[in-house]
């Protein structure tokens, strides 16, 4: 694979930064490029220790992965860590070392940890950004390490690691197991939820005063931003080496799913912004725009473009409404939308994998109806809406809802845990 393509999907978390700035005055991101480069550096040191072994450690499992990968062939499962059945967290690849003998088992091993790597940095960025300014730098690197070096990992392990909702449809029979294509959904909804958790825990909520709307310090800056997100963003996809190598997935159907559902988020975003704002609201646009993405995204293999309006809507205006609702009403100081993004945008777009998956694409996917599925030949995935004369599947939308549940109750309970004793801690060195 060509480095330089790859390269480009770095664009994300500095796109990322620039969007979160551009609604920051002057004072602020001086004080917070700092805690920035803290995040990114944590979380590059902490994926590599532990983070990619326990995501992808167990992926040379999966029957249909590239041969480059069959050196990361060992998970941990209470029923069978030889098949992979059940799979709860990879046990290769720590320190991005192997114990296979044989190179080309673990040919695409740094490949791999290359394109994940900047998905796992911008989820991060998620609480990190969120908290800046608002919590101590070393609390944040704490969370950030819990983020990058154990929940992410867990969630990505489950649902794009050879993990057990992603097997669920072989171990559980509930459809094809979780969709989420490249695991991405399932990074950020961790994400968002840490973030929810953290904010919770350490009480970092608006002072009792009014909330102006939101602001904007350099539309050019956020607008910039969201752009070279949705760059980036694209070019993770099209060069992902594991979807890749799946012939059922048509690439050119996927990009161009992806950029309509996120136009129609973008769209909805903007308008609730100016119905709230009373005129165009550039950090909900923006928001709209990277929301989209994530939305966009676990569907767009798998259903058809109409669906993909109709998903990319419902998430631009659960993704704006949610960050308004989360700073005006709840009055949690959440100043880039990393709940509404993360937590509201990253559920949603699983949840929409189980209803417009119409069973037209992604026949054999996740090991599962490789020959035929609920008895016809060639029937792809399917959620509760399926295309005219094929027979709907309520289990495809039973694996959704379960994927969306686990990773959250992970996220959000693992971090208000090892959080809340620190509330204490933050609001003396804040004095």
């Amino acid at each position: 694979m060509e480095l330089v393509p790859l390269l480009l999907a770095y664009l994300l978390p500095l796109s990322l930064i620039l969007v979160a700035w551009g609604a920051w005055d002057t004072d602020r991101v001086r004080d917070q490029a700092v805690t920035a480069i803290l995040i990114i550096a944590t979380v590059i040191v902490s994926y590599t220790i532990i983070g990619f072994g326990l995501q992808f450690g167990g992926i040379g499992l999966r029957p249909d992965v590239p041969a480059g990968l069959h050196g990361l062939d060992r998970m941990w499962s209470p029923v069978s860590s030889s098949t992979g059945s059940w799979g709860v967290v990879g046990l290769e690849g720590f320190l991005l070392q192997v114990e296979s003998s044989l190179p080309g088992d673990t040919a695409l091993l740094f490949t791999v940890f290359l394109h994940q790597l900047p998905i796992v940095i911008t989820a991060s960025l998620l609480p990190g950004l969120a908290l800046a300014g608002r919590v101590r730098a070393g609390i944040i690197a704490f969370i950030t390490i819990l983020t990058a070096g154990f929940i992410i990992p867990l969630a990505g392990a489950w649902a794009w690691g050879n993990g057990w909702l992603m097997t669920l449809g072989t171990d559980a029979k509930l459809g094809h197991g979780l969709i989420d294509l490249g695991g991405i959904a399932s990074a950020f909804v961790a994400a968002g939820f840490v973030t929810l958790a953290a904010l919770i825990a350490l009480r970092i909520r608006h002072e009792d005063k009014p909330i102006e709307p939101l602001a904007l310090i350099s539309p050019a800056r956020s607008i910039f931003g969201a752009i070279l997100f949705l760059i980036g963003w694209l070019v993770w996809i099209a060069v992902d080496p594991i979807v890749s190598a799946f012939t059922s997935i048509n690439l050119s159907f996927v990009l161009a799913n992806v950029l309509i559902g996120t136009a129609a988020a973008a769209i909805v975003a903007l308008f609730i912004g100016w119905f709230f704002s009373g005129h165009p609201n550039i950090p909900l646009a923006a928001r709209g725009v990277i929301g989209g993405l994530i939305v966009a995204t676990p569907l767009a293999a798998f259903a058809p473009t109409w669906a993909e309006l109709v998903a990319g809507g419902v998430g631009g205006f659960l993704i704006a409404f949610g960050s308004v609702a989360l700073e005006r009403w709840l009055r949690y100081d959440d100043s880039i939308g990393a709940v509404a993004l993360g937590a509201l945008g990253g559920a949603w777009s699983l949840l929409a994998a189980g209803l417009f998956a119409d069973g037209t694409y992604g026949a054999g996917w996740n090991n599962v109806g490789t020959e035929e599925y609920l008895g016809v030949p060639g029937q792809g995935v399917t959620g509760l809406i399926a295309r005219a004369n094929l027979p709907n599947d309520p289990g495809q939308f039973t694996a959704q809802l379960t994927g969306v549940i686990a990773i959250a109750l992970l996220a959000f309970v693992v971090t208000w845990l090892l959080t809340r004793p620190l509330r204490g801690l933050n609001n003396r060195m804040r004095e």
